[in-house]
């Protein structure tokens, strides 16, 4: 383990490097846009409840859709008040790798 983590903290490329933002910041925030902050808290309140990974895209595409969207940018801004990059490992499994209530305090912009 110590060497993987060495490995990873001197080598590996930043795309292999996932840490989750403690608090969401003002430079995150300005990076969004309304419709990415709305399409978020729309997600947010969606998965109050446990939900399935189908359930979960196809919410995806329907939110993205409803705020005039495409998918890609909502993941983007998923990616972005969780990670503080645009990009991160596959966003369902992630999510549902994380505290509930994490995610939908952090998806409706609060913390």
């Amino acid at each position: 383990m110590r060497y993987a983590e060495k490995w990873i903290r001197e080598f590996a490329p930043d795309r292999y490097k996932i840490k989750v933002v403690g608090e969401l910041n003002e430079d995150v925030l300005r990076k969004l846009s309304e419709k990415q902050k709305e399409a978020l808290k729309q997600l947010g309140e969606f998965l109050k409840i446990d939900r399935k990974d189908d359930e979960i895209w196809d919410e995806i595409r329907r939110v993205a859709e409803r705020v005039g969207l495409k998918p890609q940018k909502v993941f983007e801004a998923a990616y972005l008040v969780l990670l503080g990059k645009p990009y991160g490992p596959r966003l369902i499994p992630f999510i549902q790798s994380l505290k509930k209530d994490f995610i939908v305090k952090r998806f409706k912009l609060e913390g």
